[in-house]
C-alpha cells in the first residue's frame, strides 16, 4: 500500500532587503550609475518572474559589492526558488558570513539544506532562526520536517504540535501529525488527525489519500475506499490514487485484506 509523505518545504521567506548603493572612492559617477541601474533591473525581473534573469543580476551586484550581505542573501534566496539549493545554500551561507543573521536567511540556509537531504544540518539552520522568532510556523514546521528526515519522529511531532497551536487554521502541521501516527500504527489517530487537516481544507489530495491509507491499515475498507475516490475526484490522473482505490474495491468484495503489492511504493 503507498503511503505518501511529501516532503514539502514551504515558499521560501522572500523577502528583498535591497542595499542602498554601494558608493567607494574608486567609484566612478558611471559606475555608480552602472550600479544602481542593477539594481532595478534585478528588482524589475523579480517582478516579472524571470527569477534566472534576476539571480544573474544579484550575482553581478555581488561581485561589484562583495561586503553587501544583502545581495548574496537575495541571490540565495532566488535559487532556492529556482530549485539550486547547493547554490542556495554556498551564497546564504556567505550571507550569514557577512553579518545577514536575520531569522529568514537562517530559515532560507534550512530550507536549502532540506532540499539537498541534509537534515541535521537543517535543523541547525532553523534552531538559529527560532531564536529570533521563536513561534514562527513555518520554521517550526520545516523543522519538524528535517527531524522527521533525520529520524527523530518524536521531536518532529512536538514542533508540529507548537505550530499548530500557534496556528490551528493551518492544514500542514496536522497533516505531519498525521503521518507520523501512520507510521507508527496509530490509525484511530492519524484517522482524526487527517480529518482535521480535511475540515480545514477538504481540496487536499494527500490528506484524504493518507486518510485512505489509515482506513485501510485500520481495515475499514468501505471507508478507505470512500476517502481514495475523494482523492481521485481532485486528481482523476493520479496513478497512485487509482491504485489504492483498487486495493480498497478488492478488500470491500472479498471482506478482507488483499495481498501487499510487491513493491510497496
Amino acid at each position: 500500500m503507498i503511503v505518501r509523505q511529501p516532503f514539502r518545504p514551504l515558499v521560501a521567506v522572500f523577502a528583498l532587503a535591497l542595499a542602498a548603493v554601494y558608493v567607494s572612492a574608486q567609484n566612478t559617477e558611471q559606475n555608480e550609475t552602472d550600479f544602481t541601474r542593477l539594481q532595478q533591473e534585478a528588482v524589475q525581473s523579480v517582478d516579472d518572474g524571470d527569477i534566472p534573469g534576476a539571480i544573474d543580476l544579484y550575482r553581478q551586484l555581488r561581485e561589484l559589492a562583495p561586503d553587501k550581505p544583502e545581495f548574496a542573501y537575495n541571490e540565495g534566496t532566488l535559487r532556492i526558488a529556482e530549485g539550486s539549493y547547493g547554490d542556495a545554500a554556498t551564497v546564504l551561507e556567505l550571507a550569514i558570513e557577512l553579518g545577514y543573521t536575520a531569522a529568514p536567511a537562517y530559515y532560507n540556509l534550512g530550507l536549502a539544506y532540506l532540499g539537498l537531504d541534509r537534515p541535521g544540518d537543517a535543523i541547525v539552520a532553523f534552531d538559529s532562526a527560532l531564536e529570533t522568532a521563536p513561534d514562527d510556523v513555518d520554521t517550526l514546521i520545516n523543522r519538524g520536517v528535517a527531524h522527521y528526515r533525520a529520524g527523530e519522529p518524536e521531536r518532529a511531532a512536538e514542533d508540529f504540535l507548537a505550530a499548530e497551536e500557534h496556528a490551528p487554521q493551518r492544514p500542514e502541521p496536522s497533516f505531519h501529525r498525521g503521518n507520523i501516527a501512520l507510521d507508527a500504527g496509530e490509525f484511530d489517530q492519524a484517522i482524526e488527525l487527517y480529518d482535521r487537516v480535511l475540515a480545514i481544507d477538504d481540496e487536499l489530495v494527500d490528506a484524504w489519500f493518507n486518510r485512505g491509507n489509515a482506513l485501510f491499515s485500520a481495515g475499514d475498507y468501505d471507508e478507505a475506499f470512500s476517502s481514495y475516490q475523494s482523492a481521485l475526484d481532485l486528481a482523476p490522473d493520479d496513478e497512485d490514487v487509482l491504485f489504492n482505490l483498487g486495493l480498497a474495491a478488492i478488500a470491500r468484495s472479498q471482506g478482507s485484506r488483499p495481498g501487499v503489492p510487491e513493491e510497496e511504493r
